[in-house]
């Protein structure tokens, strides 16, 4: 005679799921004079389930922020793919024990997100109810790498620093050689840089030859650029900046004043690119090459 199969303790339902099937039984057979009861009852079995089995499940999947949570806005093809922001922010501001339970949860993590250097803006983050974040920011772009004469132990002799537009510096340590060489240089004397990642470079001349370079550098190679320099009449003083473009080729342009600081009857930088297109000779002034073709532009425009 075959013997009964002893019960898998794995078929008993949940202790939690039990109590809920028949506490939903009850109140469906329960008359309707005590129908107010319900929803006290509903509020009671919620209670009982987040206490057993909610902080034992729920809990520990929001109680601390990991990488995996966070989805970063795709980044450029100009940060190194060895650089891992969302790894160096969680390391850099201990932000990896914030709870995702957190109130200000979203706040703190843009605020987070807005010390590295790789990061201009943070324009929003959101939470999902799975604990996924989405943070979308705006990443600074490198423009130029600024020469200076490194007064770091571990650094003899010349040495780079990267700038974005605006003259923040960018972390050195995400450019290699090649990478260094994809960029303009900005060769200004006596620079002595702070080299303060994610701060300004603390040079006023810089901070301009940046300005400039942001506009030249998107024609960099289909114009042959290698570098920005000071004009030979600027002023020791620095009251007045002018610059010179130099070329792979050894060409030397006068560009002038830099973008948007241009004198009364000074070409903008848009008419000067335009002249420097036209592949002109060594000494030339951009100033006056882009005032005579502005000229011709406007004579032949009124024929």
């Amino acid at each position: 005679m075959a013997k009964a199969k002893a019960p898998d303790p794995s078929d008993k339902p949940h202790p939690i799921k039990h109590f809920l099937l028949g506490l939903v039984r009850k109140i469906a057979k329960a008359p309707l004079s005590v129908a107010f009861l319900w929803p006290v009852l509903l509020a009671i079995a919620a209670y009982v389930a987040w206490i057993q089995w909610g902080v034992d499940h729920v809990v520990p999947h929001f109680s601390r922020l990991e990488s995996s949570h966070i989805q970063l806005t795709e980044r450029p093809d100009y940060i190194p793919e060895h650089v891992d922001l969302t790894a160096e922010v969680l390391a850099g501001t201990g932000m990896g024990d914030l709870s995702l339970l957190d109130r200000q949860v979203s706040a703190r993590i843009a605020e987070a997100y807005s010390t590295h250097a790789w990061i201009e803006q943070v324009k929003s983050v959101r939470v999902g109810v799975g604990g996924e974040i989405q943070v979308h920011v705006q990443y600074r772009q490198p423009v130029a790498m600024v020469r200076h004469l490194s007064r770091h132990p571990d650094v003899q002799g010349w040495a780079y620093y990267p700038v974005d537009r605006m003259g923040i510096v960018l972390p050195p340590d995400s450019f290699g050689g090649k990478e260094a060489e994809k960029y303009l240089v900005i060769n200004i004397p006596e620079v002595d840089p702070r080299g303060t990642e994610g701060v300004s470079i603390g040079d006023s001349r810089v901070v301009l030859a940046a300005s400039l370079a942001a506009i030249l550098m998107p024609h960099r190679e289909e114009l042959g650029l290698a570098a920005i320099e000071l004009h030979p009449t600027t002023g020791a003083n620095r009251h007045r900046i002018e610059f010179d473009v130099v070329t792979q080729s050894g060409r030397r342009l006068v560009w002038g004043s830099p973008p948007g600081e241009e004198l009364m009857n000074e070409p903008p930088a848009d008419l000067k690119l335009k002249a420097l297109f036209q592949s002109p000779p060594p000494g030339t002034d951009l100033r006056m090459a882009a005032l005579a073709a502005h000229r011709k532009q406007i004579a032949n425009d009124v024929q």
